[in-house]
């Protein structure tokens, strides 16, 4: 519905519409992906690094850190590829950060009290629907970004290159394992979609307005930092374990038959990581995976400020203020994609910083006996520049923005439209509610964009094959996308999907959530109003909450995205993701779970405050009604 404006703030010229809402969302998501993209592909290459691969080759772990891995890419691979994927991130965005606003905000005003307020448990809700609808929808973009942000590692370990671009990737992942296969990974990826949105859009949407409510903030951009601060710290927990795991079932190889020759499967894969690694193996990247989420939503809200300057040029001559877009479903959902895409760029390579940690030390390492070279978050993330040049921080972010297109969106759009069938009488929506709204969307949107999330986690990974002097993969996302195809065929492409979907329904509780509920609960009980503080608050405690929820389910899913593919299409290193979470905590101890931790917070945290203050200023700069 249209937002009125006082008689200070001139009309605008486009409708606050979902249409209007998804497009600035789409809009927002690029922006911040671009910038906090590098975090993505950092925290890639971490959880990728040390796993069952690397056992059984004899790989050295030469990522220990976020800095470390990030200085390690630019250095060996060039400044440029920690941006590898970013093409197939926007691609995603296009589609996950528009549904998933879109569904996230049509959920939520069906559950508002009489207030206008929600409940955490129905923000909760709405995020993991929102979050698991958008996600399964981009789940091929986040395939071929994870394939693109692993290539240059594969490339400076010696193997020769797979794809030069993205759509090589997409060819590749189509012949390996035909339609299917660019949703290899689908099932965790959705489940960290649905994690990831719980603190995105529920943590997000409740920390605004409890910082609107309990502080008096005003919607402004004090507000949306905040919340957003505290949405993605809350993904961040949620999410890593599941994003570890679809980052390694994405990334393994894949056989004739298109099975991966790493994992059978999520349960494999989560047994094997926990097995031969620990427990907190499934928190590796947690850093700059919550680190990267502040910058995304920073810069959401600098593409917001923009978008506010062209609006008030755009001022009619009429006596009833006429928004400038139609705040509809699709607006909603394009914004949301729009946001989610730029906050990535941002943030990207504390994503690759944990995958690399995550993917180190697995069941191939400890197979092998490799050297571990990953040591943490900064370690990682310098060894990666370094090693394989700055740009391999963004190794994958490509497809990583085609996850955007279809899991933010998607994610976001079945949030708010589950949240708004659960609101009470006050327009409030229960704590409880909104954990199991956040988880049910992120699930849901991880589903549909998991093969996006398989060819981001390969494409991360490369830069570390590379290094081991294995001969490239691939040179491209569309390479990526079409190595999974020709590998494992359609279904190839949800390789992990089931620890990734476990991830993405845990980080939802605390992107979705966590902001939503900590959002409203801050304006209510603090009578803060809807701006920068608000939103940064809820962002960031969504963040920490993601992060500590999602990093062991993250973990599972980046060494079942990430091991190699057997004849028959199957993994060679775990069974499914109970494997390998049994094989990780067995080899590697019960915190193996968690590693990738640090980046994975790191990037969620600034992440959300990217994502959100630019989705609530796009927003409220064309007139449309804020999250």
């Amino acid at each position: 519905m249209p937002v009125l404006r006082n008689a200070h703030h001139p009309a605008s010229a486009i409708t606050d519409s979902v249409g209007t809402r998804y497009f600035v969302a789409v809009l927002a998501a690029c922006s911040a992906e671009g910038a906090t993209y590098p975090f993505d592909l950092t925290k890639t290459r971490l959880q990728i690094q040390s796993e069952v691969a690397a056992a059984k080759h004899g790989y050295k772990m030469e990522n220990h850190g976020m800095i470390k891995t990030a200085m390690g890419i630019a250095r060996n691979e060039g400044i440029t590829k920690l941006w590898s994927g970013l093409m197939p991130m926007f691609q995603r965005h296009v589609v996950y950060s528009g549904s998933r606003l879109i569904f996230y905000e049509q959920f939520r005003d069906k559950f508002k009290d009489e207030n206008g307020h929600v409940s955490l448990g129905v923000a909760s809700l709405g995020g993991l629907a929102a979050g698991s609808l958008a996600q399964l929808i981009a789940s091929p973009t986040d395939l071929v970004k994870v394939q693109m942000q692993t290539e240059g590692r594969r490339i400076q370990q010696g193997k020769p290159a797979r794809f030069k671009n993205c759509r090589q990737v997409y060819k590749i992942l189509y012949a390996e394992s035909g339609i299917l296969g660019f949703w290899r990974g689908a099932v965790p990826n959705v489940q960290r979609a649905a994690l990831v949105n719980m603190g995105d859009l529920a943590a997000y949407d409740y920390s605004k307005q409890f910082l609107m409510r309990k502080f008096g903030m005003a919607d402004t951009l004090g507000l949306h930092a905040a919340s957003a601060f505290t949405a993605g710290f809350v993904a961040a927990v949620l999410g890593t374990p599941a994003d570890v795991l679809k980052t390694r079932l994405m990334n393994q190889p894949v056989g004739p038959d298109g099975r991966g020759l790493l994992y059978r499967g999520i349960i494999d894969c989560l047994q094997q990581s926990v097995k031969n690694e620990g427990i907190l193996a499934l928190y590796k990247g947690f850093l700059p995976l919550w680190m990267r989420l502040g910058p995304w939503a920073l810069i959401n809200w600098i593409n917001k400020a923009v978008s506010r300057v062209m609006s008030n040029t755009l001022v009619r001559d009429v006596a009833e203020p006429v928004p400038i877009i139609q705040d509809s479903v699709l607006s909603r959902y394009f914004v949301a994609v729009l946001s989610a895409c730029v906050a990535e760029t941002v943030t990207y390579p504390l994503d690759l910083a944990k995958t690399r940690l995550q993917l180190q030390n697995e069941v191939a390492a400890v197979k092998s006996g490799l050297h571990m070279e990953y040591r943490g978050l900064i370690s990682t993330a310098i060894n990666i520049s370094t090693k394989e040049g700055v740009l391999k921080l963004w190794s994958g972010l490509l497809p990583m923005f085609h996850r955007h297109m279809l899991y933010s969106g998607c994610r976001l759009v079945f949030y708010e439209q589950i949240r708004n069938l659960l609101l009470d009488e006050n327009g409030r929506l229960s704590l409880g509610l909104s954990i199991i709204c956040g988880a049910t969307c992120g699930a849901m949107a991880q589903i549909i964009a998991s093969p996006a999330d398989l060819v981001k986690v390969q494409m991360q990974a490369e830069g570390h094959r590379i290094q081991q002097s294995k001969p490239p993969r691939f040179s491209g996302c569309k390479q990526a996308y079409t190595m999974i195809y020709n590998k494992s065929g359609i279904m190839g492409f949800w390789r992990g999907s089931i620890p990734n979907a476990q991830r993405a329904a845990l980080v939802n509780i605390g992107d979705l959530a966590a902001y939503d509920y900590s959002k409203h609960y801050l304006k209510r009980h603090f009578a803060m109003k809807d701006g920068i503080l608000l939103h940064t608050l809820s962002a960031f405690l969504a963040g920490l909450v993601g992060a500590v929820l999602c990093t062991p389910a993250d973990l599972i899913k980046t060494r079942l995205m990430n091991q190699p593919m057997g004849p028959d299409g199957k993994g060679t290193l775990y069974k499914n993701s109970v494997d390998c979470l049994i094989q990780s905590v067995t080899n590697e101890g019960f915190f193996v779970l968690y590693k990738g931790f640090v980046p994975l917070w790191f990037r969620i945290g600034p992440w959300m405050v990217l994502n959100w203050i630019a989705f609530e200023y796009i927003m409220n700069s064309i007139g449309g009604k804020p999250f």
